[in-house]
């Protein structure tokens, strides 16, 4: 269906005097690919963390029996 004395092909529900947004282009939930330039990196190893000492153990277990008491009540 053409527009009334033009070549142009009018879309369904548009008119001159609505000033709609024109549809997307792409959805914006899809991220857009970006070249990835130069090699790849490979990622740092992580460290080693150490655990908790005997001392800080006991701690640990005082403040959760502790904790265990209070929710008790």
């Amino acid at each position: 269906m053409f527009a009334a004395g033009t070549n142009h092909l009018r879309r369904r529900g548009a008119s001159r005097a609505s000033k709609a947004k024109p549809p997307m282009r792409f959805s914006p939930l899809v991220p857009l690919r970006r070249p990835v330039f130069g090699r790849r990196q490979v990622p740092p190893d992580l460290p080693v963390v150490a655990g908790p000492t005997r001392e800080e153990r006991r701690l640990i277990d005082r403040i959760i029996r502790r904790m265990g008491d209070r929710e008790s009540r």
